[in-house]
């Protein structure tokens, strides 16, 4: 697959023309947060990633951010899932990458279009909230947005959120593309950033039902199992805590923002879940993910950080193949460091150290 990759020129390369919405920069990070030897238990990451790139990423204190940019495209084509044009490829819609489009015809002719979506958005909830959408506001300044088809119906929370942050679904499977503009847009440059503020301040806008609070967003059987043998005993302990205990497969977007807004903490097994709380957190609060030692990432640290708040994390003991438990003793005290980084803003407490200068 990367050796048939090279081959192609890549969408910047091949662009008719290319629109530097934002030049990239460096930029120092908060440390993440954690208990001693936590980063010793993980095993492993997504099969997307490399557990080595996942540590390395969660370590850096100083982030090189790509450039934001937009590629146009006078003559393209959109084919299942993916966008050709003058050699080049990229594909939105996870799944096999044809090297060349296989063309359906009959499909319609579209003339003028801004198409964000990605692979990660199409595939994970989560990235759809804080990265497609938030492209979708980049895209606007380019041309009418069309998301791209997954051939499957959008969930009612993904349609909620486009009403929310205004943006239309209007999708394209397959088309021929007259003048379409593509992005760049995965590293938090300022230009991200002020698009996630602007994320932010739609969700603010809507009814909540406290302040200052934890929040505990349930995974259970929901998505790709995680494995998490105890998480009901985790749950019972947030809730004498005081936390509001969130369950995706059951609220409502507006009952989740309504429990969710202005939260100081927000905490849930690693996945797209939490993503929700990302979005509708109090400004300067805590994002604490609590992962499988077979499956560890630090992307979520990005987000975070990006929305100005604070990443910590806890990671479990492995039960056997894909099952682990975690300690009720540890995540307390995992949230206790999360409250006092809320409360002090100290950049020292609980940090895990740091490496040099990392290219995202």
């Amino acid at each position: 697959m990367r050796k048939r990759a090279r081959l192609l020129p890549t969408v910047v390369d091949a662009a008719d023309e290319v629109c530097v919405v934002h030049p990239g920069e460096e930029r120092d990070v908060p440390p993440a947060f954690s208990l001693p030897g936590q980063l010793a238990r993980a095993t492993g990451s997504c099969r997307e990633s490399t557990l080595a790139y996942e540590v390395e990423h969660l370590l850096t204190l100083r982030m090189r951010h790509a450039p934001t940019l937009a590629m146009r495209f006078r003559d393209a084509l959109l084919v299942n899932g993916a966008v050709y044009g003058n050699g080049a490829r990229q594909q939105h819609v996870y799944g096999y990458e044809r090297l060349l489009p296989r063309w359906v015809g009959g499909a319609p002719e579209v003339h003028g279009a801004a198409l964000p979506s990605s692979v990660v958005g199409n595939r994970y909830f989560g990235h759809f909230i804080t990265d497609d959408c938030c492209a979708a506001y980049l895209a606007q300044d380019f041309g009418p947005v069309h998301l791209t088809a997954t051939g499957e119906e959008r969930s009612a929370h993904t349609r909620r959120y486009l009403d929310i942050f205004g943006v239309p679904l209007r999708e394209l499977h397959t088309a021929r593309l007259r003048d379409a503009w593509l992005f760049q847009d995965h590293a938090m440059t300022p230009h991200k950033r002020a698009r996630y503020r602007r994320l932010r301040e739609k969700i603010a806008a809507l009814p909540g039902a406290r302040s200052g609070h934890g929040v505990f967003f349930r995974r259970r059987g929901a998505g790709v199992p995680r494995g998490l043998l105890n998480e009901p005993a985790l749950e019972e302990r947030l809730e004498r805590e005081g936390f509001e205990i969130v369950d995706v497969t059951v609220d409502d977007v507006d009952t989740i923002i309504r429990r969710t807004k202005g939260a100081k903490i927000v905490c849930g097994i690693e996945g797209s879940a939490p993503m929700h709380g990302v979005l509708a957190m109090a400004e300067g609060a805590a994002l604490v993910m609590l992962m499988p030692p077979y499956r560890f990432s630090s992307c979520m640290k990005g987000h975070a950080n990006a929305v100005g708040g604070e990443f910590g994390f806890l990671i479990g003991e492995a039960r056997g193949p894909d099952r682990f438990t975690l300690s009720v003793d540890e995540l307390m005290r995992t949230l206790e460091l999360a409250w006092n980084r809320v409360e002090t803003r100290r950049t020292d407490l609980g940090a895990v150290g740091g490496t040099a200068v990392l290219r995202r």
